[in-house]
């Protein structure tokens, strides 16, 4: 029995090391073919578009020179003294958003201080950069190794993904936000003395949470939930100097752009692209949950109270044991009885969910859900986890079928079509279409956070 059982394995050898190999070369060819997809999605196409850049590096621009960055007409000289070319200003867009928070700009004055010349290739060198670095950071939480498939698994599905493709064609800040995020989540449970690691950590959540609110913020939140006091202080200390420069840089010139702010930000959400009601025919590209709940309700107050009590009863289910402790202002049970692996990837199932609620509970457009790079990876080293209970990897299986719409763009497609009326008119008239069909990546995202509420019922006695 001992001699057939050792020929067996000489037989089953040479096949499993072939499979492995086919397996590698795929996975090469995979690097390959995603990055030469990247990009010519990606950089070469923001080279010739990048709208969205042009708009911040304006406002930005006209920040430094001390006018309003609000006015339009200020924005638009800064353009062109620039050098940048008349056709493609500011004021050719259809609508001009100038609602970019003062500490948005104060943070890309390096790209703001440059001609135009020399920033649209800087900016794209720059993203290229936040790209690299958030997926280095992200996979460290993975606890991906180099030498695992997994990893460069993650990495071809990072480089596919499209919210990263439409952030570059459109010149998006997006990854400026995911970088400094993913960096932050990284000191927080890497090595080296823990107050050094807090103070790091809080710089680049206070940056974050001041250059894009409405995706640094709630990262911040989660770090109060984790009693992660001294980099919750800091982070709160570095925004709060961050808003105080920018707007200190305009107020002692005597500028009144606070007015004016608030007056283009009410026009974005009301009557804009920001608008989630059915007037707004390019409504499609939102993810968040205002734009689902408003193809059932019509009254914008109760729309947005419907989607903080959705998305804060999703928080408090997931979160329950911290909120318990946070409230009885104990510690939380020490992790020091786990693995460094179990604690990461608890870690990153909450930034997971983090990135799902971000998305879901205020206003975001498709290029934010670059976001779901957390879940992303969290998915892929669940699945590949044989340690982990069948349960999870099944619900981390539903996560990545469930980020499909998000690969392929499909909103943005069904829209195409519906304007080019390549679609039914029996199927536009159907309650489906403007119900489950046009909103599914909005469903798709709050399905997530769902997948992530039952995964967390499993540890819900273990620290975040």
């Amino acid at each position: 029995m001992e001699e057939h059982a050792a020929v067996m394995c000489k037989m089953h050898a040479p096949r499993k090391s072939s499979w492995n190999r086919a397996i590698w070369a795929l996975l090469a060819l995979g690097i390959v073919g995603s990055s030469i997809c990247f990009v010519w999605r990606g950089p070469v196409f923001e080279a010739s578009n990048g709208l969205d850049f042009i708009l911040v590096y304006s406002a930005s621009q006209t920040w430094i020179h001390g006018e309003n960055p609000y006015d339009k007409t200020a924005v638009d000289r800064a353009w062109s003294e620039s050098g940048g070319p008349a056709d493609r200003g500011p004021l050719t867009r259809k609508e001009s958003a100038l609602i970019y928070p003062p500490t948005t700009l104060l943070l890309m004055a390096p790209f703001g201080a440059l001609s135009w010349s020399a920033a649209l290739p800087a900016w794209i060198v720059a993203n290229i950069a936040f790209l690299a670095i958030s997926i280095v950071c992200i996979s460290r939480l993975a606890r991906f190794c180099i030498g695992q498939k997994r990893t460069w698994l993650f990495v071809i599905a990072s480089l596919m993904f499209m919210p990263v493709h439409t952030t570059f064609r459109h010149g998006q800040t997006s990854l400026y936000a995911l970088a400094l995020i993913a960096l932050a989540s990284a000191f927080a449970v890497g090595a080296g003395r823990q107050i050094g690691r807090n103070t790091f950590s809080g710089v680049l959540l206070g940056a974050a949470g001041v250059f894009k609110p409405q995706v640094g913020l709630p990262y911040l939140a989660l770090d109060v939930l984790r009693k992660r006091w001294l980099a919750v202080a800091i982070a709160i200390i570095v925004g709060a100097m961050i808003f105080l420069a920018a707007s200190w840089h305009m107020s002692h010139r005597g500028i009144q752009w606070w007015p004016t702010w608030r007056a283009n930000i009410a026009d974005f959400q009301n009557s804009g692209q920001g608008d989630p009601t059915a007037a707004n025919l390019l409504r499609h590209q939102m993810i968040d949950l205002r734009y689902l709940l408003h193809c059932f309700v019509e009254n914008r107050a109760a729309v947005n109270a419907i989607a903080l009590l959705a998305c804060a009863t999703l928080a408090i289910i997931f979160w329950r044991t911290e909120l318990r402790s946070l409230l009885k202002l104990g510690s939380n049970r020490s992790a020091a009885s786990v693995s460094q692996k179990s604690e990461n990837d608890r870690y990153l199932l909450s930034l997971s969910m983090v990135s799902a609620l971000t998305l879901l509970v205020a206003y975001h457009r498709f290029y934010d859900a670059v976001l779901l790079l957390f879940p992303l990876a969290w998915a892929i080293s669940t699945v590949a986890n044989r340690d982990e209970l069948s349960r999870n990897r099944i619900l981390a299986s539903c996560v990545l079928v469930l980020m499909v719409p998000y690969w392929a763009n499909s909103a943005a497609a069904l829209g195409q079509l519906r304007d080019d009326h390549r679609v039914p008119t029996w199927l536009l008239d159907c309650w489906c279409w403007d119900h489950l069909i046009m909103p599914h990546q909005v469903w798709a995202l709050l399905a997530m956070a769902i997948c992530f509420v039952l995964v967390r019922g499993t540890r819900a006695s273990l620290p975040v």
